[in-house]
């Protein structure tokens, strides 16, 4: 009879460990950093064929950041001043977006399991001349320092402005840019050991241990948060004017990884920016 009351016992304890690891819609909303796809499941002759498209589906989605609201709205956060998406958790452990913008207008994401902060998920996808299935890493991000990569509030110098704005208020847009990715690479950083720079709207490259302007482009994204291509041109010439002090005075900030450098980076210039610009 004790046997069976501590199988009993177990099993119950068993079953209630399976069901906090489920998923559930109020576990799933938040923010979340995509990762990467996994694709070590694969066969070799797969992984040849995946070898084909990899750097295209990264490209895509990897390093995103989503938000997925209450009551199923779905969105983006570089896009997120659009008409958001849809999402939903269907039977099964299968997550279903649609309308989420380019590479989640219509996506299943089959077989899904969070595990601590980790959301898996499995997508199939077109690679050559068959379909292979990809493993999606979601990270979930709960820390508050990170918030403003989520709200509104946060980013609310993608709204490019309706009239034109004074240099102060080009200043201030700039200004909330580099801090906000300041903070997106900072949370990179402590996510992943390689970063997509096409997710930084900024007119930058990235070297190992450094970083450069490239020359202003007026259809690029870093343009469209202006009011115009002068305006534009404008915020262009206040981060030239706070890389050229930088490269005369200032020291390149050294840490434990060339991403976490990024983010140091963007705060020294958001410094030198205010400070050449006489705002606290």
């Amino acid at each position: 009879m004790k046997k069976l009351l501590l199988f009993c016992l177990t099993l119950t304890i068993l079953l209630s460990c399976k069901e906090d690891k489920g998923l559930s819609n109020a576990k799933l909303e938040g923010g979340w950093l995509v990762l990467y796809p996994d694709h070590n499941q694969l066969t070799r002759d797969q992984k040849k064929s995946y070898a084909m498209v990899q750097d295209s589906v990264v490209g895509l989605l990897g390093l995103k950041v989503l938000r997925l609201d209450a009551k199923g709205r779905f969105s983006q956060v570089d896009s997120l001043y659009k008409t958001p998406g849809e999402w939903e958790l269907l039977p099964d452990a299968v997550i279903h977006i649609t309308s989420g913008g380019k590479g989640l207008n219509v996506f299943y994401g089959k077989e899904a399991v969070l595990e601590k902060d980790i959301l898996k998920m499995s997508e199939k996808i077109d690679a050559g001349a068959e379909q292979v299935s990809i493993v999606w890493n979601l990270k979930r991000i709960t820390d508050k320092k990170y918030k403003p990569l989520f709200t509104d509030e946060g980013n609310n110098w993608r709204q490019r402005p309706v009239t034109s704005e004074d240099k102060t208020a080009i200043t201030k847009r700039l200004l909330d840019m580099l801090e906000y990715y300041s903070l997106y690479y900072e949370i990179v950083s402590e996510s992943t050991s390689f970063f997509v720079g096409q997710r930084v709207h900024l007119p930058f490259k990235y070297y190992q241990h450094g970083v450069g302007m490239v020359p202003f482009e007026p259809e690029s994204p870093f343009a469209s948060y202006y009011y115009n291509t002068e305006q534009a041109q404008m915020a262009y010439d206040l981060l030239s004017d706070g890389m050229s002090e930088l490269s005369n005075y200032g020291k390149y900030p050294s840490g434990k990884n060339y991403v976490i450098e990024y983010s140091m980076f963007m705060t020294k210039m958001k410094e030198t920016i205010a400070a050449q610009q006489g705002i606290k």
